[in-house]
């Protein structure tokens, strides 16, 4: 048997060819940087490499994207190998960092309009600006052709707090600029840096500005809170001693407001003050800026130590009171007047009845008994009639 015998030849195809770069850096990089700052973070685009072989590993040491240059001039070369040593590289190119002594600085001088950005540059001037909306120019001095819509003229929002500043918010203008016969909108600037947290009770002036565009707006915020109370005097009761009027003492109330701001506070009578025998009441009234009112309110009662005098009472009805019903109806509901009584102290009032009860047909007697603290007594009594009416 014979076996044939077929020699296999293995070709192994050797990789020549180079990894391929596109985007390399075209162009060499000069950045400004302040003598304080001691250098610049610098980017630029990284080149793109592709190879045949799907693998490939950049070989040369250099910054990458976004480093931190320190003042002067640094290389920057890129250099890519496949795993068959096949090389490609970028041609080298520089960054200059330049340095610029701090006092010598053009954005000192606030050179670009209306809060664009100023930014040091290698440029003949040595700065470029960055417009905000509305505004273009190399110094952003050119005014966009706009408007400015929904500005808040005035905007009263009443509130209940006790805070000294309010949080609030409402709908701020919208700018439409013309530009390049496109309309965009933009936002706007609160240009007012103290109200960042909120509105204090009162009126704010808010500015918002787009570009050369100005809207300003009052925002009025109107307390609704009354001054707080933390102290009113319970009532006094006190006896007179063989005269016919006392000083009587007592704490004034104590009051606070949450809003700053005075208080006007009124009152009908002040510690120190000659009352006579009966019932007085003191009242204070406390009112802040916003006319929010607080009254704390309370009594002073002087007692005759010897007090023999009853109640006195006024308007009794003594000669009765007539009323008239149509025949065969039962009886009716009565009234009269309340009765009015004067007596130099606390007193108590015990009725056999009360104005708009039901009286039936014919007569009844109504009674007041009127007692005072010392147990003065008087009375009042009278006769209710009820008749039938004749036909």
């Amino acid at each position: 048997m014979f076996i044939s015998v077929v020699d296999l030849l293995i070709h192994t195809e050797l990789d020549t060819e180079s990894p391929n770069i596109t985007n390399c850096p075209d162009r060499d990089i000069i950045v400004i940087a302040l003598s304080s700052e001691g250098g610049k973070n610098v980017t630029w685009r990284p080149p793109e490499v592709t190879d045949n072989s799907g693998n490939v590993t950049l070989t040369s040491v250099t910054p990458t994207p976004g480093s931190f240059f320190e003042f002067g001039e640094t290389a920057i070369g890129y250099v890519f190998t496949d795993p068959s040593d096949n090389s490609a590289f970028c041609p080298i190119f520089t960054i200059a960092v330049v340095e610029v002594p701090d006092e010598q600085d053009p954005c000192r001088s606030s050179p670009c309009k209306d809060g664009s950005t100023c930014e040091l540059d290698a440029s003949d001037n040595g700065y470029r600006c960055y417009c905000g909306p509305g505004l273009s120019g190399d110094n952003c001095d050119v005014c966009l052709q706009g408007r400015l819509t929904g500005c808040p003229v005035r905007a009263i929002i009443e509130v209940a707090t006790d805070s000294r500043t309010v949080l609030t918010s409402f709908e701020a203008p919208t700018a439409l600029f013309q530009d390049s016969g496109d309309i965009t909108a933009a936002p706007i600037t609160n240009t007012d840096d103290d109200i960042e947290e909120g509105f204090p009770v009162g009126m704010t002036k808010v500015t918002y500005r787009a570009g050369c565009l100005k809207c300003v707006a009052s925002i009025i915020i109107i307390d609704t809170t009354p001054p707080n109370i933390t102290f009113c005097p319970e009532n006094i009761e006190d006896v007179l001693e063989g005269e016919t009027t006392k000083s009587i003492e007592w704490a004034e109330p104590v009051v606070k407001d949450y809003q700053e701001g005075p208080l006007l506070n009124t009152s009908t009578h002040v510690p120190g003050d000659l009352f006579g025998q009966g019932i007085t009441r003191v009242t204070y009234t406390y009112t802040d800026e916003a006319c929010n009112q607080a009254i704390c309110s309370f009594t002073i009662t002087l007692n005759a130590d010897n007090d023999t005098t009853p109640p006195r009472i006024f308007n009794c009805p003594v000669n009765g009171i007539l009323a008239l019903v149509p025949a065969g109806v039962d009886g009716r509901v009565v009234s009269w007047r309340d009765l009015v009584i004067y007596d130099m102290s606390n007193i108590t009032i015990s009725p056999s009845h009360s104005p708009g009860d039901f009286f039936l047909v014919g007569e009844e007697e109504v009674s007041y008994v009127i007692t005072d603290d010392n147990g003065n007594r008087a009375d009042c009594n009278f006769t209710v009639t009820v008749n039938e009416t004749s036909e």
